[in-house]
C-alpha cells in the first residue's frame, strides 16, 4: 500500500536534514541549481517515519510516480494567490489565464461574517497547464477541478482571530480533535449559515456532493465531475486539509460505520491531490495519522515549506500535521531553523528573505516553483 503524506521543502533543505543532517552551502551554482540542489522530498507514510526520497533532481519521473507534477504545484499556488482576491477581481484574472468564469465552471463561496472565502473553478482549459494525477478515481474527461481556500490577510482582525483560537474541537472523524478556529471557519461556507445575512453564496458541502460523487457500492463504481484538486496557502492551507477530512466522512457519517477498520468510503468525494503551501497545524496527532491512514491509496497529501516559513511550527505543542508523528515534528522543528544552505539559497535570490515571516509570504513559494518548473 503505496503512503500519500508528503513534506515538500522548497528553498532550504529541511527535509533533507531529516535524514543526512544540514549540508554545506553550494558556492559556485547560478540560482535556478542552487534550489535544485536544495531541494528535496521527503515521505511520510502515515505514523511511520519520514523516509528519505531522492529521485529529485534528475528522476522527475519517479516523482509524478507518486502522483506529484511540478507543474501541479505551480498552478496551485497561482490559483491560492488569487484566492486572496475579491469576486470580481478574482473573475477578472481567471479571464487573462483563459478560464471561464461562467456558472458552469465558476463559484465563489464567501461567508463576510467569518471572513472566510473560497472559489472552485472547473475547466478543460486547465488540462494544458495542469497535468492529471495517478490516482485509482480519476476521470476519463480531461477536465480538472480545484478548491482554493483564501490564507490569512495581513491586518484583518477576522482572521487573525480564526488563526489565534487554537482551541480543540471534538473531530469529525472518529478520534482526535482539530483547532477549533479552522473548522469554525470551514463550516461557515461548508454548510448553510444559520444567519442568511453572512453568506449569500451556495455552500461548498452541497455543491460538492451535487457535482462530484463516488459510490463504491455500485457494481461498477463511477464517479462524476472533473478531477478535484484542494489547495490553499496559510490560512488557506488549514482550511484545505479540513475540507479534505470534510469529503472522506460526511457522505456516511450518520450511518454508523465510522472507524479505523470502516472508514467510511462507500459514498465519498474523491480528491485527486491536496497541494498546501505554508499551512499551518490543524489538530491533534489522531487526527493526523487517522487521515493519512484513511487517504492511503486514495488522495495524496503535499504539504509545501519554504525556507524558515514560521507558520508550518504552529500551533506548536499538541498540535501536528497529516502523517507526521511528534519524534518526526521535533526533528523538523530543529532542522528548520539557521541553516548554511538555506542562506545560501537565499543569498543567490531563490529562497526567501531569510525570515520566518518573509519566507511564509506566497510570492516566495510561487518564486521558487517557477524555477523548479521552466529552470528560470
Amino acid at each position: 500500500m503505496r503512503s500519500v503524506c508528503f513534506l515538500l521543502a522548497l528553498g532550504p533543505a529541511a527535509a533533507l536534514s531529516l535524514a543526512c543532517g544540514v549540508q554545506d552551502a553550494p558556492t559556485d551554482e547560478s540560482a535556478a541549481q542552487a534550489v535544485e540542489a536544495s531541494t528535496r522530498f521527503a515521505l511520510a507514510p502515515g505514523s511511520e517515519r519520514i523516509k528519505q526520497h531522492t529521485g529529485w533532481p534528475g528522476d522527475l519521473a519517479e516523482i509524478q510516480k507518486k502522483s506529484l507534477d511540478l507543474k501541479n504545484a505551480y498552478w496551485m499556488a497561482r490559483l491560492s494567490q488569487l484566492a486572496y482576491r475579491g469576486e470580481a477581481e478574482l473573475k477578472s484574472e481567471l479571464e487573462a489565464i483563459g478560464l471561464a468564469t461562467d456558472a458552469e465552471h465558476f463559484r465563489f463561496f464567501e461567508n463576510t461574517c467569518t471572513d472566510t472565502q473560497a472559489f472552485y473553478v472547473s475547466t478543460a482549459a486547465l488540462s494544458a497547464p495542469l497535468a492529471t494525477v495517478d490516482n485509482p478515481y480519476r476521470n476519463a474527461s480531461p477536465d480538472v477541478a480545484v478548491l482554493a481556500f483564501r490564507g490569512t490577510e495581513r491586518g484583518n482582525a477576522t482572521d487573525i482571530k480564526t488563526d489565534l483560537l487554537a482551541w480543540n474541537r471534538p473531530n469529525v472523524l472518529p478520534a482526535g480533535n482539530v483547532h477549533a478556529g479552522f473548522h469554525g471557519a470551514l463550516m461557515s461556507v461548508w454548510e448553510k449559515p444559520s444567519d442568511a445575512r453572512c453568506s449569500k453564496s451556495e455552500p461548498i458541502g452541497p455543491f460538492l456532493r451535487q457535482h462530484h460523487v463516488f459510490d463504491s457500492r455500485n457494481a461498477r463504481p463511477t464517479r462524476k465531475g472533473a478531477e478535484l484538486y484542494v489547495t490553499g496557502h496559510s490560512l488557506g492551507g488549514a482550511l484545505a486539509t479540513l475540507a479534505l477530512t470534510k469529503t472522506a466522512v460526511e457522505q456516511c457519517e450518520n450511518e454508523g460505520g465510522k472507524s479505523r477498520e470502516e472508514p467510511c468510503f462507500r459514498l465519498f468525494t474523491p480528491v485527486s491531490a491536496l497541494i498546501t503551501f505554508g499551512a499551518p497545524r490543524t489538530g491533534d496527532r489522531s487526527h493526523g495519522t487517522l487521515l493519512a491512514d484513511w487517504m492511503q491509496d486514495r488522495t495524496p497529501i503535499y504539504r509545501f515549506v519554504h525556507g524558515r516559513d514560521g507558520v508550518t511550527n504552529i500551533p506548536s505543542a499538541g498540535w501536528y500535521h497529516p502523517g507526521f508523528d511528534g519524534d518526526d515534528e521535533k526533528t523538523f522543528k530543529v532542522h528548520v531553523g539557521d541553516n548554511p544552505l538555506r542562506m545560501a539559497v537565499a543569498d543567490h535570490g531563490a529562497g526567501g528573505d531569510g525570515s520566518l515571516v518573509g519566507d511564509h509570504m506566497l510570492p516566495g513559494y510561487l518564486g521558487v516553483l517557477q524555477k523548479l518548473v521552466t529552470g528560470k
